[in-house]
């Protein structure tokens, strides 16, 4: 386990079956102990509440801070505010498995939970894909000129097809047109 991150190994060994109160703080050395990280700097405060019983342990997570981003339009850093409250299950099992993102089982020997991935998942979640400095998010940047939808209906394309359809006579290749007059004539039999 990294050093940086030794700290949010939690002791659950000798819990007594009641309510326990929890504090850490999350710097950058944090986010720097994650490969390819979302988040490379930020600060946070946690404030975790464990209940504690014969089967399962809940933990009740407050996380306030910020994560520091770099704009994808202008490169510039900005602080992200994020807040999150979270409840997390774990329950006794056999093994340590994840059910779901915030139900686990864990073995009933275990001594310790390491709650720094589940810290870092929680504050990654909250990082936008397209990261904009807040300068940028009121512009309207869904629709670039290429994303525009242009609606037209089915009596306007009738209209403008024979006018279409004179002009690509002229452009047409000769190996073609046996098949264009032969549809033409199909099509003027069937309305006599």
């Amino acid at each position: 386990m990294d050093k940086n991150l030794s700290s949010f190994k939690l002791n659950i060994f000798g819990l007594s079956n009641k309510v326990h109160e929890f504090e850490w703080k999350i710097g950058d050395s944090f986010f720097e102990a994650f490969e390819d990280s979302l988040v490379e700097k930020g600060s946070f405060n946690v404030s975790l509440t464990l209940e504690r019983s014969e089967t399962m342990m809940v933990l009740e997570i407050d996380m306030k801070g910020v994560a520091n981003l770099i704009c994808d339009r202008s490169l510039e850093e900005f602080d992200l505010p994020i807040h999150i409250l979270e409840r997390v299950i774990y329950k006794y099992g056999d093994k340590f498995e994840e059910l779901d993102d915030t139900l686990f089982t864990i073995p009933y020997e275990a001594d310790s939970l390491d709650l720094s991935r589940l810290f870092y998942d929680l504050i990654a979640v909250q990082v936008p894909i397209k990261r904009l400095h807040p300068r940028f998010v009121d512009e309207n940047d869904d629709l670039d000129d290429d994303d525009v939808l242009v609606y037209t209906s089915s009596d306007e394309l009738e209209e403008e097809e024979p006018e279409e359809e004179q002009g690509q006579e002229d452009n047409v290749d000769p190996r073609w047109s046996k098949l264009i007059d032969l549809n033409n004539k199909l099509n003027n039999d069937g309305a006599s």
